[in-house]
């Protein structure tokens, strides 16, 4: 389902309507479900290897990596709390891409046979995990799109606002930076050119400092960033 304007231009977001399951939940469907947590830069599972688990994010940020034949990485995604990681384990896939924890990340971590064991015992639920699946594919192609055309300065203020979205820990105003690095990967811009976009944007006031954070957390100014996240 594409989120229209949400963010200045045309971002999606999963149609698979997936219950939200709680700790017990998990335990009670996953009998091996285990709870696992991931600092920032911890490794969680590495392109083209066998997906034998799905990650449910509890808590935290997980980025999607894939390697182009250039040699460059290229942020493809960023999933935060919800999301099913890894889902193409179900049908023998191996894993898509590297993915990385952005920050402090709590997630479980389910064996795929017995998400498989879930299409006998669950089917609605089942359907929902692969239509998820499914629709993370197609997401990819078109986030990569929205977040490379257009200006920088665009690219960047929709960029803010989608972080703005995702985050679970920061209200609708604020948002939690990534590094101008993991900006520039996911925009395929260079870092300095995010870091002067940035610049500019907290000279407007654009972003300005949390009153309730600390550093890399900033207030937006959502009016201005989707008058410019539209050009």
């Amino acid at each position: 389902m594409e989120l229209e304007n949400r963010y200045g231009g045309r971002v999606s977001t999963s149609s698979a309507d997936i219950p939200v399951l709680d700790e017990s939940g998990i335990q009670r469907l996953f009998h091996s479900a285990k709870s696992v947590h991931y600092a920032a830069k911890d490794n969680v599972y590495g392109e083209g290897s066998e997906a034998n688990a799905v990650i449910v994010i509890r808590s935290g940020m997980i980025k999607l990596i894939s390697h182009l034949p250039n040699g460059r990485a290229r942020i493809v995604r960023v999933h935060s709390k919800g999301a099913w990681l890894g889902l193409g384990g179900v049908l023998g896939q191996p894993y898509e891409h590297t993915a990385i924890a952005v920050e402090e990340t709590d997630a479980y971590r389910i064996p795929v046979h017995e998400i498989v064991q879930i299409k006998s015992d669950n089917p609605n639920l089942y359907c929902s995990l692969l239509e998820c699946w499914f629709d993370y594919l197609q997401e990819a192609d078109l986030w990569i799109a929205e977040f490379s055309t257009g200006s920088v300065k665009a690219r960047v203020a929709r960029l803010v606002n989608f972080l703005s979205e995702i985050e679970d820990t920061v209200s609708s105003g604020e948002v939690k930076l990534l590094t101008c690095e993991e900006m520039a990967e996911i925009l395929g811009a260079t870092p300095e050119s995010v870091s002067r976009v940035l610049a500019e944007f907290k000279r407007s006031n654009i972003l300005f400092p949390s009153k309730f954070h600390a550093d890399a957390f900033y207030q937006r100014n959502t009016k201005a960033l989707d008058v410019i996240a539209r050009h």
